[in-house]
């Protein structure tokens, strides 16, 4: 993958002639190369595509014998950089006792889908869903929260981004209630 260092599970090997081998590579994406001595290819590519890569390898004999072997690497373009793209959460505001759902999940952008997010800090009572990153809950104190999301994405390596958004809980609204116990009594004028 571009940007990503890469390093061959094996080394190019060969047989026959007489070791030690001298190896040597053309035709590799630019960041790469093969290690002389024992043929192993590394590097860290900048440009994506497939790639014909021409190996030659030289023995150690006299008069010296070579060989030479095409090979094929792919190099995936880099992933975009994991990123969460919300800068607010619509409402902004939530009520103690009341169910809250956000209009809008946490959103990202970049990484490899599916995301899996995670919060800290949110009010006692409050949560985010895992897979959509949509934050829901009844929040049980009043106050204003910073809160951090965090999101996961499914590259190997796994990237990660987090953000601090906030959220104002309002103090629970009163029920609404009569507080009059009783009428004054009624005297009738007599004229």
């Amino acid at each position: 993958t571009v940007g990503v260092g890469y390093a061959a599970q094996q080394a190019v090997t060969a047989t026959g002639g007489t070791a030690p081998y001298s190896w040597s590579v053309s035709g590799q994406p630019s960041g790469m190369g093969i290690n002389s001595s024992s043929g192993a290819v590394f590097g860290t590519p900048t440009v994506a595509g497939t790639f014909s890569l021409t190996v030659t390898v030289a023995d150690s004999s006299s008069p010296q014998q070579t060989a030479s072997k095409v090979l094929s690497l792919t190099v995936a373009a880099a992933t975009p950089t994991l990123s969460i793209t919300t800068t607010a959460l619509n409402p902004a505001t939530a009520t103690v006792g009341v169910g809250y759902a956000a209009q809008q999940a946490v959103t990202a952008t970049g990484g490899t889908t599916p995301y899996s997010w995670s919060a800290s800090g949110l009010p006692s009572g409050m949560g985010i869903n895992s897979s959509s990153g949509a934050v829901f809950g009844t929040p049980t104190v009043a106050g204003t929260f910073n809160f951090t999301v965090t999101v996961t994405d499914s590259s190997s390596p796994q990237k990660t981004d987090s953000k601090t958004l906030s959220i104002t809980v309002a103090a629970a609204i009163p029920a609404l209630s009569i507080t009059t116990t009783s009428l004054n009594p009624a005297t009738a004028t007599v004229g």
